[in-house]
């Protein structure tokens, strides 16, 4: 089962599991009626929106992680060896004055 599956059966899980437990609430609140109705329609309403706006955000999550692989050339996320070479990089366009006091401050830091 892949990932998008897992992730489609969990949220079904979780929309049937609040849809039982807004018709238990209806019952547990002695509602009867329209107000029993309007409850459980406005509380099916909240939870599908709810669905759907975490759907959103798990989508764009996962999207965003391969967007950002593809524009690395296919380099795996947060690699410690892409951070050397990020602050090697960063460090070495630093002006020499700028570098010698960064590295004094961090020296004394460390002290």
């Amino acid at each position: 089962m892949g990932r998008q599956a897992k992730s489609f059966v969990i949220a079904a899980l979780a929309a049937a599991l609040y849809m039982a437990l807004v018709l238990y609430l209806g019952n547990v609140l002695k509602l009867t009626g329209s107000n029993l109705l309007i409850f459980r329609i406005v509380m099916g309403l909240i939870g599908i929106l709810a669905l759907g706006i975490v759907a959103w955000f798990v989508k764009k999550a996962q999207g965003g992680g391969k967007k950002k692989q593809a524009a690395a050339g296919g380099a795996t996320a947060g690699g410690s060896e892409e951070l050397d070479t990020l602050f090697k990089g960063a460090n070495a366009r630093w002006p020499r004055r700028l570098r010698h006091k960064a590295a004094s401050l961090r020296s004394n830091r460390c002290q």
